[in-house]
């Protein structure tokens, strides 16, 4: 993908906290023209991130999504053709969705541009198979996100999550951490106010376990991955304990120096109920970078990888794991399994992704020649 156009449709807007779709835009605009278009709001503009890098906001009128299929298409193709006109942007070559609540069929903005729709959350909407059926190919990041499509033509392929380059960094600046320096640094990177997290077991464990030190970084309040908070009483009852420390959002560029000074993470989803949306976590990858032990719930993607993190299929024995790891925490850092976790986050870079999916669209390019 060099020399292109790209139009990223996200359901997050652009932000401090940066996951799969932000990466993506980021990356290929390094040899691309990029549009990121945020999620649709009562704003109108187009700016500038970066050379390479727009951010698109747009609005759109409310009931769309409730009208007839054949409607809803000629009244998205009118809205992409004026939001074109009036934000000057160029017919894309390829148009890449992660969002299934806007423009379903891409084809509105250009006919002959490859469709891409990615499917890296479980979206409890039918609109999510017109997207599948409209698209050229579609990605997940989880097996069994794309198992719910079994049966539809559009060729499917999982491609797991990637890790930006940065976390790679040899030459990364110390960060001082609040706490007792002695004690054993347990880290989480992530939205506290994420509507699977499990609080009564996140409480459990925090309570169990006075002298190690917890170290949440990521928004606990509004941020661009979540516009009205919920759960701010639990953010509350967890930030009056007195090893935890609550260090807010952090620029992605700046997470590798947070994440090293870690002994540990934790993950704490309520995972059981919703295996499928817990299939496979971005952050992992974040964590495994730094080659330390993860302890967390169960997650589907990696029922497998027993050499790369301490899972559990309950969280009734989350604590218990979380326990027996922590006393031995050494053992769980060997230099074998470090290095171990590290090669597996260096094969999973976005870099090596984005080259897995140049060569998908190439293939399925060459077959509709």
């Amino acid at each position: 993908m060099k020399g292109k156009c790209i139009y990223i449709l996200s359901p997050e807007p652009w932000g401090t906290n940066f996951v799969s779709k932000h990466h993506y835009a980021s990356l290929l605009s390094e040899n691309n023209e990029v549009y990121f278009f945020n999620p649709p709001s009562n704003r109108n503009k187009i700016f500038d991130i970066k050379k390479g890098l727009k951010i698109v906001d747009y609005s759109l009128p409310k009931g769309i999504n409730r009208m007839p299929r054949f409607l809803r298409v000629v009244i998205q193709s009118i809205l992409a053709k004026r939001l074109m006109q009036q934000r000057v942007l160029p017919n894309p070559d390829i148009i890449w969705s992660f969002d299934p609540y806007v423009f379903q069929d891409l084809s509105v903005f250009n006919k002959r541009a490859t469709k891409i729709y990615h499917s890296v959350d479980v979206h409890q909407t039918d609109l999510e198979l017109f997207c599948v059926t409209n698209a050229d190919v579609v990605f997940s990041t989880a097996d069994l996100i794309l198992d719910r499509f079994k049966g539809m033509p559009t060729p499917m392929f999982q491609i797991n999550h990637g890790l930006a380059l940065h976390f790679l960094d040899e030459d990364i600046r110390p960060v001082e951490l609040p706490g007792d320096s002695h004690n054993i640094k347990v880290g989480y990177v992530g939205n506290l106010n994420y509507p699977f997290m499990d609080y009564e077991t996140l409480y459990k464990i925090l309570r169990e376990h006075c002298s190690i030190n917890f170290y949440f970084i990521g928004p606990n309040s509004a941020s661009n991955l979540l516009d009205k908070p919920k759960y701010l009483e639990d953010v509350e009852r967890i930030k009056k304990l007195d090893n935890v420390f609550l260090l807010g959002a952090k620029p992605s560029s700046e997470l590798p120096a947070y994440l090293n000074k870690m002994d540990a993470f934790l993950m704490c989803y309520r995972a059981e109920e919703n295996i499928a949306h817990m299939a496979n976590p971005h952050k992992i990858l974040e964590y495994l970078s730094t080659g330390k032990v993860v302890v967390t719930h169960y997650i589907d993607q990696y029922k497998d990888r027993s050499d790369l993190i301490e899972m559990v299929r309950s969280n009734v024995d989350l604590p218990s794991l979380f326990s027996k790891v922590v006393a031995n925490v050494e053992v769980y850092n060997t230099i074998s399994k470090v290095i171990a976790r590290k090669l597996y986050a260096q094969e999973n870079t976005y870099t090596n992704q984005l080259s897995k999916i140049e060569t998908i669209l190439k293939s399925i390019n060459s077959n509709t020649d």
